[in-house]
């Protein structure tokens, strides 16, 4: 009788590694997006308004507004309005880099609306398209130290 012996074949895990590398890294971006998405709104909120250029303090709990959908391209409307203290007031009066007229940030005498906020006669108001697609719109009422931030897409 005869024996035959039979060659166990080995997995080259090195052709593999690519594959399960891209699998765990797509794994845990998902991961994460979930986790972002399951955030309530005032997390959203904030961000929202650091793209504007602005932070929202820390301190600050009473972040009010909505956040639409985000469509294929990425675009979605958002209004965001919160209270600061009197003396982080000065600070937002300042407008940052990204705004290309500062100057048109003027009082107004009618009342405005960002995206269901209304903002109060006496509120510094400026509106600038920051592109061809993008308008975004922001506001400082000094009397009751709330700040207004609009952004939309057409």
């Amino acid at each position: 009788m005869t024996q035959t012996t039979v060659k166990s074949k080995r997995t080259r895990w090195g052709c593999l590694w690519f594959p399960i590398a891209l699998t765990l890294i797509f794994g845990a971006a998902r991961v994460h997006d979930m986790w972002y998405e399951k955030q309530p709104l005032s997390v959203h909120l904030r961000d929202v308004f650091k793209e504007s250029g602005f932070e929202v303090p820390h301190y600050v709990t009473d972040i009010d507004g909505s956040k639409g959908w985000v469509d294929f391209q990425g675009d979605y409307q958002a209004a965001v309005t919160f209270t600061v203290k009197r003396e982080d007031l000065k600070k937002f009066m300042k407008l940052p880099k990204a705004w290309k007229t500062p100057g048109d940030f003027k009082t107004i005498d009618h009342e405005v609306f960002f995206g269901g906020l209304n903002v109060k006669v006496g509120s510094y108001v400026i509106e600038e398209w920051t592109s061809s697609e993008y308008n975004c719109k922001y506001a400082v009422d000094e009397e009751s130290n709330r700040i207004y931030f609009y952004r939309s897409s057409t």
